[in-house]
């Protein structure tokens, strides 16, 4: 067994492979993913005229190869043009870069010319792949698969492409202050957006405000959200409430104000704070309102598992 082989099955423990044989008789081992669609969009930059557009619903799939430790990537229903019919690419293989300790592997390349392609029409350059295998677990104990996919690319110098997920699930350290400061470092913060409505939402697994509060799922939907070259960014109007919820519906007399995250790409790094009021909420009659502050990551660190 080439040392690739074990290097692969270390590294990819949440991917399956399919074995096959080859024409020459060597056994090989192979997964294919899948990510696009609903799941990511495609920020369009021109680098010659800084005009910029959002492609819905690209498709991007990877064939891995663990024997040779090689990646085939292709995809299709790509615009580098607003407006403009989708393309479909399948680009030469690119060789597998692990980090074990991290569960996360990575592919690059520069100067690609599309598998059969008949003139240099489209060259890509800059081509990142990184792919984090990570599972999160809640306070119940019940673990959810959540890998990162970070992906961009550079068409002909001039069209520069980022791939944001529609979904993110943020890790790290929240403090909120009433009378004093709590912190806990216990809830996720799931944000969505949708890229056609314009609109975002957050799910916090596991909110916990104060010492009195018992942990609880809550969710504020319908925010505003602007992209930028830099990232994603929510900032609510300051006249604006937006209603929270839990498992159970509209939690009564609630409301939720001034909105700001700030999801930095491609470092991943979050801030996100807003004003929530919830009146008695779970019956403590000292849970009021809370002013809620969260440093957050979009990479979590070594053993891939909260």
């Amino acid at each position: 067994m080439k040392k690739s082989l074990l290097w692969a099955a270390l590294a990819l423990p949440a991917i399956a492979f399919t074995s096959c044989l080859s024409s020459d008789g060597e056994n090989r081992q192979e997964s294919t993913i899948n990510y696009g669609g609903a799941y990511c969009f495609n920020f369009v930059t021109d680098r010659q005229t800084g005009e910029w557009f959002i492609s819905t619903e690209p498709q991007y799939t990877f064939l891995l190869e663990a024997y040779s430790a090689k990646a085939t990537p292709s995809m299709s229903n790509i615009k580098l043009i607003d407006g403009q019919a989708g393309l479909s690419f399948k680009l030469p293989d690119l060789d597998i870069s692990f980090n074990t300790p991290n569960y996360s592997y990575t592919c690059a390349g520069s100067g690609l010319t599309p598998v059969n392609q008949t003139s240099n029409a489209y060259v890509f350059n800059n081509f990142s792949l990184k792919v984090i295998e990570r599972n999160i677990r809640n306070s119940a104990g019940a673990i959810r698969y959540s890998p990162v996919y970070d992906l961009s690319y550079t068409v002909n110098s001039r069209y520069q492409v980022t791939v944001f997920p529609t979904g993110y699930d943020l890790l790290g350290t929240t403090i909120a202050t009433t009378d004093v400061d709590y912190t806990d470092k216990g809830p996720i913060y799931t944000i969505t957006f949708d890229p056609e409505k314009k609109t975002a939402s957050i799910n916090i697994t596991d909110a916990r405000f104060a010492s009195e509060m018992t942990s609880t799922s809550l969710r504020i939907n319908n925010l505003p959200y602007t992209v930028t070259r830099g990232g994603l960014v929510i900032n609510t109007p300051e006249d604006a409430t937006y209603v929270i919820r839990d498992a159970a519906g509209e939690i009564k007399g609630s409301s939720i104000s001034d909105v700001k995250l700030n999801i930095s790409v491609p470092s991943g790094t979050t801030s996100l704070s807003f004003h929530a009021s919830m009146p008695d909420f779970q019956n403590v009659s000292k849970l009021k309102s809370f002013d809620v502050r969260a440093s957050l990551s979009y990479y979590y660190p070594s053993n891939g598992q909260q």
